[in-house]
């Protein structure tokens, strides 16, 4: 720590006192003012309180900020070991290449708290048009204190434009999202590969209208955005620009020069293979793109696909005989309960949902219909046998009545992993979320990125769910058919996790013949979900004189038929009988040999 500045010879980090405060002892920037004020005895400058941030600069003004962060730049090289910023980035070996690197793109850091203190210990990145003329830049923080990125203002821009000439030539252009993992690209390929980024701030008119242009001129379009929620949004962002003008685009994956998937950005593969390495996983993309069958897939990709699908997680129902008949659970994919009201669907997956969560497996469980309250009632006189759950809805029964209850404790287990999400509650207070797919996706890559699990998910039910407001005046089918594929794509497939969705059925043909395809009719007026589904089960209740024809008397309890109609993991398809107490959501399996099962013909 120096009189004016601190330099930090571990992480290579610097700058002033102020800085320093903010950074190490975590006070804003207005207490790290106090706190020198009163070191030395200089009285607090009351404009700091006033002081805002500069909206939006303009050109003469751009290009001054960036001439002068890039002569301090190069200034402070003399002085510091600023190569190792760059080193460590995989741009530069040595000083002497650091210093050809920020030349090359004119890179420059900015180190006047009195003019722009916004942009105080950023690196500044000059954006260029067509001519080579500076119009713009982005500004990313190296302090580790506030926001990763700020800009001049007004209109984003594409970096490195001038690639638009390459591609025209090439047929292909590469969209990433960072300058640094364009600039990355650049330095191990040149300008063999095309390459421009849209920073993830907004898509305006410019960039906007420059990809109207490349995709109207017959450019395939690579989107290789980071592998993160923000990142995912973005490419659908860009997707759907393209989409406007029937444009192409193709979303493209890094693997590592031995064939394996890249989790992490562009210029996270130059630090860790070199420019030779990313050299190699670029080239990877272009096969990607250029053969006509699969030749790519099968000699790169299929190894990694392989190893993700041997350690792909399983989520048992908790029924040990359908665990049976469904290869050990739930894995990745869409998973259909139907039937009618009062069938057992939602007490069934409650049941799942419980069994999760109690080994530790987060469970998400979207509901259109109960509230938090109502499902969390139901769980908790599913543990708690004593307490009923009629009670509970009543309110008969205190919060410090059920903590004395010596099963309390599984309740908070259940707890830590289980999240209840209210489906519709944005219908009802406009400030509170409405559970979309879009939304749904969301939430589950953030639990996933925080717990390291695809989460288990139950939408409960599916006709209730919202559809986008141009979905809105179609028929059911169709807005079924819209949130059937938004849930496979874009959540099951997408994040990789278990989606359990409850559906209702059509009454008219509740009662079919006994054949699995047949029974599946049932699902025809509620889009394709016999279709989409990789396990489709129906429930339903047999009645008195069915039962007694396998034999089995009912007393208080149900009997329900859980009728596992398509089974895409194993192919295996069966009937399972089991008797259901609705009070407990206890569930008994009895056991019933396939041929007394034909003798009650189909759904009774």
């Amino acid at each position: 720590l120096y009189h004016d500045h601190y330099y930090c010879f571990g992480c290579r980090t610097f700058g002033d006192h102020l800085t320093w405060l903010q950074k190490y002892q975590g006070l804003s920037f207005n207490e790290a003012i106090k706190v020198l004020s009163k070191l030395s005895g200089v009285p607090y400058p009351s404009e700091y309180e006033r002081r805002k941030v500069s909206k939006s600069l303009d050109l003469p003004t751009i290009r001054d900020i960036v001439e002068k962060a890039h002569a301090k730049l190069l200034e402070l090289f003399e002085d510091y070991t600023l190569e190792h910023w760059f080193i460590d980035r995989g741009f530069a070996r040595n000083e002497e290449e650091a210093i050809s690197f920020v030349k090359k793109y004119r890179l420059g850091v900015w180190l006047d708290r009195d003019n722009f203190p916004e942009f105080y210990g950023h690196l500044i990145i000059p954006y260029f048009n067509e001519n080579g003329e500076i119009i713009w830049f982005n500004a990313r923080n190296l302090t580790g204190v506030g926001s990763k990125y700020r800009n001049a203002g007004g209109s984003t821009h594409i970096f490195n434009t001038i690639a638009k000439d390459h591609a025209l030539e090439k047929g292909f252009l590469l969209i990433v999202e960072g300058e640094l993992d364009c600039i990355s690209v650049l330095e191990s390929m040149g300008d063999s590969f095309p390459t421009v980024a849209i920073p993830g701030s907004g898509l305006s008119e410019n960039i906007k209208k420059f990809l109207r242009e490349i995709a109207s001129n017959d450019i395939d379009i690579l989107i290789l955005m980071d592998p993160d929620d923000a990142g995912r949004r973005h490419a659908q962002k860009i997707k759907e620009i393209v989409r406007e003008v029937k444009g192409r685009t193709i979303e493209v994956c890094l693997l590592t020069p031995d064939g394996k998937a890249w989790r992490l950005d562009v210029n996270d593969a130059l630090k860790t293979f070199g420019k030779t390495g990313l050299e190699q996983m670029i080239n990877y993309v272009l096969e990607q793109i250029n053969p006509v069958g699969d030749v790519w897939f099968i000699t790169r990709a299929l190894s990694s696909v392989l190893e993700e699908r041997q350690s792909r997680p399983v989520y048992p129902t908790g029924f040990q005989e359908l665990d049976n008949v469904l290869g050990g659970g739930y894995t990745e994919g869409l998973h259909i309960i139907g039937g009618i009201t009062k069938a057992g669907k939602t007490s069934l997956a409650l049941k799942i949902a419980i069994h999760n969560a109690l080994e530790r497996r987060p469970v998400l469980y979207f509901t259109y219909e109960m509230s938090k309250f109502e499902l969390w009632s139901r769980i908790i006189s599913t543990i708690m046998s004593d307490v009923y759950y009629s009670n509970l809805k009543k309110g008969l029964i205190s919060l410090n009545e059920l903590k004395k209850r010596p099963n309390w404790n599984e309740i908070e287990k259940i707890a830590e992993y289980l999240k209840i999400l209210e489906g519709d509650e944005g219908m009802i207070n406009p400030t509170l979320k409405t559970w979309t797919v879009d939304e749904i996706e969301i939430e589950a890559r953030r639990v996933k990125a925080k717990v390291g699990l695809a989460p288990l998910i139950v939408i409960d039910y599916l006709q209730r769910m919202p559809v986008r407001e141009e979905l809105q005046k179609k028929d059911i089918r169709e807005r079924i058919d819209s949130l059937v594929t938004g849930l496979q794509t874009q959540v099951a497939r997408g994040v990789g996790c278990p989606v359990i969705v409850l559906s209702s059925v059509s009454r008219a043909g509740y009662k079919t013949p006994e054949s699995p395809e047949a029974r599946l009719a049932v699902f025809k007026e509620s889009g394709g979900i016999e279709y989409t589904g990789y396990t489709v089960i129906l429930l339903y209740t047999l009645s008195k004189d069915s039962a007694e024809k396998i034999g089995i008397g009912i007393e208080s309890h149900s009997l329900v038929a859980i009728d596992v109609l398509k089974n895409r993991e194993n192919g295996e398809t069966r009937t399972l009988i089991y008797e259901f107490d609705y009070k407990t959501n206890d569930w008994f399996y009895r056991d019933v040999s396939p041929d007394l099962l034909k003798t009650i013909g189909g759904i009774i």
